[in-house]
């Protein structure tokens, strides 16, 4: 969702560069989402990102240990030393994960924790 496959504006970003934010969650007592808000100042190709994921909450639902729920993200941008576009995940915990995708010359090492 960060990605979505060769969006040209991580060509935008510096390599060597990282960026945050946090998606802010609350839920109902159902599991229904009641808002999603970007908290922080993440980059402008994280923050579009980051727009994406919450879009791609709709109407889903959602069990989580209280009613709001905070995710997170960090980036670091690196060289893709000319890698084809691809990604990769690891969920390392229910509290953690680590990944990254290739897009538009660079390869972003993606961060999620609560």
């Amino acid at each position: 969702m960060l990605s979505a496959g060769a969006d040209p504006i991580w060509a935008r970003e510096e390599i060597g560069s990282s960026s945050s934010g946090t998606i802010e969650i609350e839920i109902d007592e159902e599991g229904h989402l009641v808002r999603s808000t970007i908290v922080g100042q993440p980059s402008v190709a994280l923050r579009q990102g980051l727009e994406r994921a919450r879009a791609a909450f709709g109407s889903r639902l959602f069990v989580a240990n209280g009613a709001v729920t905070r995710l997170r993200v960090s980036i670091v941008v690196q060289d893709s030393k000319g890698e084809a576009l691809t990604y990769d995940w690891q969920p390392l915990s229910s509290d953690y994960g680590t990944g990254y995708f290739t897009s538009a010359d660079r390869r972003v090492v993606v961060r999620v924790h609560r």
